[in-house]
């Protein structure tokens, strides 16, 4: 029982509101969470059963294909949506950033061109000479199409890198500041989803048996019940403090 419920224990700590935890670590939590609560009905126990049927109705790719894999077994579609999702959002950052490459484009088209004027009026112009440049020039269309086909994108380059030690203590903040430079469309993306908060709720408060701090971000109830349970909560504060006051006066006057 202990083993099972430290597990959701130590997960709300991670999600803490006051530690402001980043969306990377969302993930690994809730994968921990759903291959417990299978484990518990699957359990002996009729009443760990009983628990995680209850529950359970309410890293890099390479962790994401192996918590799939135990999920959904191997070559689950549930890996391939994601991995195509990750792909197809990464080229719409791409996209969203053409613009801004189209200069140095333009700036190495223009480079190119006048290296092909240089050579073409070159001084040597003897049939031989520009036999062997035009021969040359081929190899040189050929050998860039070749490297256009086999270039890898930014994305694949980061996924063929060698993985950082999971129990190795990574701010991964500071990885993609450091790396802005060398993946700069993987950092936007890094920027954008890491500031989805992950939680918004203390821990102490979810474990707590005292009274509910009510706001907007933590109460399913809406903004206008909020507002009036706080009034509420207002109003019998005065009436308290006043009642309070008129009893000090009283005994004030009695003396």
């Amino acid at each position: 029982m202990c083993s099972f419920l430290g597990v959701f224990y130590d997960i709300t700590n991670v999600f803490s509101g006051t530690k402001y935890p980043t969306a990377n670590l969302y993930y690994p939590q809730v994968f921990m969470a759903y291959l417990t609560l299978k484990e518990g009905m699957g359990s002996e126990d009729e009443y760990m059963r009983n628990m995680a049927d209850l529950m359970m109705t309410k890293y890099k790719l390479h962790f994401i294909e192996w918590s799939y894999s135990q999920v959904y077994g191997r070559d689950s579609k549930e890996y391939e949506y994601v991995d195509e999702v990750l792909h197809s959002t990464f080229h719409e950052y791409v996209e969203l950033n053409m613009d801004g490459g189209s200069s140095t484009t333009s700036n190495v088209a223009s480079t190119s061109d006048a290296s092909k004027g240089v050579e073409e009026t070159g001084d040597d112009d003897s049939t031989s000479v520009f036999g062997v440049r035009a021969r040359l020039k081929d190899f040189d269309q050929f050998q860039s199409k070749d490297f256009l086909a086999n270039k890898k994108t930014e994305l694949q380059l980061y996924l063929d890198e060698s993985r950082v030690d999971r129990n190795s203590n990574l701010d991964v903040l500071t990885f993609w500041k450091a790396n802005e430079f060398r993946y700069p469309t993987l950092a936007r993306m890094a920027r954008d989803f890491l500031t989805i908060p992950v939680s918004t709720v203390a821990s102490e408060s979810t474990f707590s048996a005292s009274g509910r701090v009510l706001n907007e971000h933590r109460s399913s109830l809406g903004s206008n019940e909020v507002n009036l349970d706080e009034l509420t909560e207002d109003i019998m504060s005065l009436d308290i403090s006043g009642e309070s006051n008129a009893s000090n006066s009283m005994n004030n006057s009695k003396v």
